[in-house]
């Protein structure tokens, strides 16, 4: 994976040919769990490499700076199956470093998949609820709301209507880590423009921007990326 310290607009990926399954969830009528095939495959070998590539030095940085969280802000995040499987692998492995986690995807299906997901795991505690920050122009999603988008440039809109700035710009220099899976090699060159003007506006200084999918093998391509 691509890992960068200095990288806000952002596309949310195209429909593809996976399916979200809608599965609805016993706690409540309203918020219904979505699923993500693709995401149950990967969230394992991405989490060890979080583990032993990334969280370590961020620990330490947090540690000498006397901080007791690492936060992490994660773009197109989808239906929340990495949220949850990452914060809960994270705090079952570190008892001395929390974490505080901002989940952010702009489909207006997916931020209350995520919320149910976190609450299904218990992890209100380090999951904060998902938010809608608008990183781009109008575009596709994976979750079918026909690409209704806020027309305003800005990683401060939200999704339908203006909103959100004040809080976008609260969190510049905030974040340890910026996480973007699966989105770059799916989306317009102005979606990876964005992510990078978005990492670079909201990461602290030693932070870090990874990213996951958008890659060669060897010189070839993986053909699920195509």
């Amino acid at each position: 994976p691509a890992v960068a310290g200095h990288p806000c607009f952002l596309w949310r990926r195209k429909a593809s040919s996976e399916t979200l399954k809608m599965v609805p969830t016993p706690e409540s009528s309203v918020m219904t769990i979505l699923e993500s095939p693709s995401a149950e495959r990967n969230k394992v070998p991405i989490y060890n490499m979080l583990e032993a590539m990334v969280f370590p030095p961020l620990i330490d940085n947090n540690m000498n700076d006397s901080r007791s969280k690492i936060h992490v802000l994660e773009l197109a995040a989808g239906c929340g199956v990495h949220t949850t499987h990452f914060v809960s692998s994270f705090l079952s492995t570190n008892k001395s470093m929390g974490m505080e986690w901002h989940p952010s995807d702009p489909d207006a299906e997916a931020r209350p998949s995520i919320d149910a997901r976190v609450q299904r795991a218990e992890l209100e505690d380090s999951v904060v609820p998902a938010n809608a920050w608008i990183l781009g122009k109008s575009g596709g999603t994976a979750c079918g709301d026909c690409g209704n988008r806020d027309k305003g440039d800005a990683g401060a809109s939200q999704s339908g209507n203006g909103g959100d700035e004040a809080d976008y710009e609260q969190h510049h220099d905030f974040f340890d880590l910026v996480l973007c899976i699966n989105m770059i090699h799916i989306a317009p060159y102005e979606a990876t423009k964005g992510l990078m003007e978005c990492a670079g506006k909201v990461l602290r200084k030693g932070g870090m921007l990874v990213c996951y999918g958008p890659y060669k093998v060897g010189g070839t391509a993986v053909e699920s990326n195509l």
